[in-house]
């Protein structure tokens, strides 16, 4: 019996941390802590998101901003994807990757711009 129970809290997704860089010159740096939010076979995770405008436009310290991320990694190895909805500054953008080794880099469409450049890096806490 210890020996199932041990086997079912190991299959339980983890909660993840997520960092990366958005914008054209990778102007903001992203980070955040997820947590899983639907179990079974699509892993789903959703939390808050820190964005820090570290350009050299912040003559006042850097800009921070939060928000949220939600993401699903669908499928696993070299065909593994990332799908994810970012809320910050009451925009929208969504955002599909190839992601490899917990990296992706690809381009978000934004409620009001898009093709804006993202990496996200997906990691255990």
């Amino acid at each position: 019996m210890i020996i199932f129970v041990a086997a079912v809290g190991a299959a339980q997704p983890q909660s993840l941390r997520v960092v990366g860089t958005a914008g054209y010159v990778s102007e903001w740096e992203l980070s955040g802590e997820t947590a899983p939010t639907v179990a079974g076979p699509i892993k789903e995770f959703a939390g808050s998101l820190t964005l820090k405008h570290v350009g050299l436009c912040s003559r006042d310290g850097p800009q921070e901003e939060t928000g949220e991320i939600k993401f699903q990694i669908l499928g696993s190895g070299s065909l593994a994807k990332i799908k994810a909805t970012l809320l910050y500054l009451g925009t929208r953008c969504t955002y599909t990757a190839k992601l490899s080794n917990s990296i992706s880099h690809g381009f978000m469409q934004c409620s009001d711009v898009n093709g804006i450049p993202l990496t996200l890096i997906v990691s255990n806490r």
